[in-house]
């Protein structure tokens, strides 16, 4: 569907790829920093205004959005250009073979990464700035289509569901010709492995430089509701559907490329909707979350020396160990981050026109993104998974009696109620933005 009326939009991107050398973050037992550069990372913007309202999206080809960062943006937005951090929606893409911005990784060599996050505040800034320099008026348009066979239900590979939807937002100017585009598909960005140390995008990364190269845009992927969702690309079994050692960047591409070309039918064949307002809404929950076990330094020094010891000798036990070291260190992260044992996350939504967008924080499993999108009808509902700094799955309440790599920690921190509280606060979320 496409707006009738205009509105204000501008675009911009800049490259926010790290030096070689840095840890890559998403695999814990990934113990080897980057060795080069396989593609250029960026960071993309879309704002959007009618005079009235403001709304910004933009997407980063990270694992997470750093604290830091998140704080920065919003805080840069407000006073450089008068819109409120509560009309910004920050999302990563999720990419496992990005820089460690979390450090979920077992490498020892840990070098630039306080560096580079001190910066990355710095690039994101540029590029909303540059948008909001380049606004112009210009319509929205959307659509959404399917792309089937790319994804499998990780938990429950045989039956598990996945969400095989893709939705496009379009923006054109004036003379219709493409501002930006925005491609919202639902799968963890793992068709590479821990076995790849080239500094990448994965596959959303293919699919927002392929849209550019054909509409000449800035097109921004957001991922989905996918904590429980993987790539089935080629060599991927079902009896070991997360190990993802076989993914090959032609993978990556040809993943790209089948989500692409979908996103460009849709972009181009949207029809014309009537007049197109912005709303936006938030809930903020305050995640009381499960006992973190304390990491004195004495356990810490330990397990250095014990990889010391290990490393050059006995290769497996000392991966062994550095994949302690890497939860350990995560642990205390996170246990400085949330002192008090309470996270406090925002969720948000978005509306234009007939469309709604909610961002959600952390790895939301499919099942919920999919029962928001049911409850959001007659609007087109685009869930963005990743938004924000908090970091760890959301898993549905069943999960937690199943057990799995989901629900253990660190990798979840929040306890067996998350899914209903999410739920229930996205509901509002949705009449806040329907009425």
């Amino acid at each position: 569907m496409k707006c009738n009326n205009f509105l204000s939009a501008g675009s911009a991107s800049v490259r926010i790829t790290p030096p070689a050398g840095i840890p890559l973050d998403g695999y814990g037992i990934r113990d080897k920093p980057s060795k080069g550069v396989h593609d250029h990372l960026k960071a993309r913007t879309l704002i959007l205004s009618d005079d009235e309202t403001f709304i910004s999206l933009i997407s980063l080809e990270l694992l997470y959005v750093p604290y830091q960062v998140a704080e920065t943006v919003y805080r840069v937005a407000q006073r450089e250009l008068g819109i409120p951090g509560d009309s910004v929606l920050l999302a990563a893409v999720h990419t496992h073979s990005g820089p460690s911005v979390l450090g979920i990784h077992s490498c020892m060599e840990d070098q630039f990464t306080d560096e580079y996050v001190s910066l990355l505040s710095a690039y994101v800034s540029q590029a909303l700035i540059s948008a909001y320099n380049n606004m112009q008026k210009a319509r929205i348009s959307f659509a959404k289509g399917m792309v089937r066979n790319w994804t499998i239900n990780r938990r429950r590979p045989l039956d598990g569901i996945t969400d095989e939807e893709v939705i496009t937002m379009g923006v054109e100017d004036a003379g219709g010709r493409s501002i930006a585009s925005v491609v919202n598909f639902t799968c963890h960005a793992v068709v590479l492995g821990p076995n790849n140390l080239m500094i990448s995008a994965d596959y959303p990364g293919y699919v927002s430089r392929t849209v550019e190269s054909v509409e000449k845009n800035t097109c921004l992927f957001l991922n989905g509701a996918c904590g429980d969702v993987n790539p089935f690309t080629p060599g991927t079994r079902l009896e070991s559907p997360y190990e993802r050692s076989m993914g090959t960047f032609m993978d990556a591409i040809k993943m790209g490329r089948a989500m692409s070309g979908e996103a460009l039918k849709l972009l181009n064949s949207a029809e014309a909707m009537g007049e197109c307002k912005l709303k936006v809404s938030k809930r903020e929950l305050r995640l009381r979350l499960r006992d973190l076990p304390a990491i004195e330094d004495d356990e810490l020094r330990k397990l250095y020396a014990r990889y010391n010891e290990l490393k050059g000798v006995k290769p497996k036990e000392a991966l062994s160990v550095s994949l302690e070291i890497s939860k350990a260190r995560w642990l205390r992260k996170l246990r400085a981050l949330f002192p008090t044992g309470i996270a406090e996350v925002t969720l948000k939504a978005f509306r234009i026109g007939n469309l709604v967008i909610i961002g959600l924080p952390g790895e939301p499993f499919v099942e919920i993104g999919i029962s928001i999108k049911r409850n959001s009808y007659p609007l087109t509902c685009m869930i963005v998974g990743y938004v924000g700094p908090f970091a760890g799955y959301i898993p549905i309440s069943k999960a937690f009696k199943e057990g799995g790599y989901e629900v253990s920690l660190p990798a979840c921190i929040v306890n067996p109620d998350v899914e209903e509280l999410i739920t229930a606060s996205t509901l509002n979320l949705l009449k806040d933005v329907s009425t």
